[in-house]
């Protein structure tokens, strides 16, 4: 079976916004950040490029969410 691009994303972030929206609480895990929190930028994934972006851009000054799952 062949996937589009399109395809991919719909299903890919159906996927995220799944599990953005379980509760952490029923899967055992707390918040890591207290809610009401503001931030300038949401870095998703904390692999090595998206730690690299959020320390710099944290280093210029922006409050930044780094989210992995």
């Amino acid at each position: 079976m062949r996937t589009t691009r399109r395809g991919f994303v719909r299903k890919a972030g159906a996927g995220v916004m799944g599990a953005a929206l379980t509760p952490r609480l029923a899967r055992g895990q707390a918040p890591a950040v207290a809610r009401g929190s503001a931030f300038d930028v949401a870095v998703v994934g904390a692999g090595v490029f998206g730690s690299w972006i959020a320390h710099h851009l944290q280093r210029v000054g922006r409050w930044v969410a780094l989210v992995d799952a």
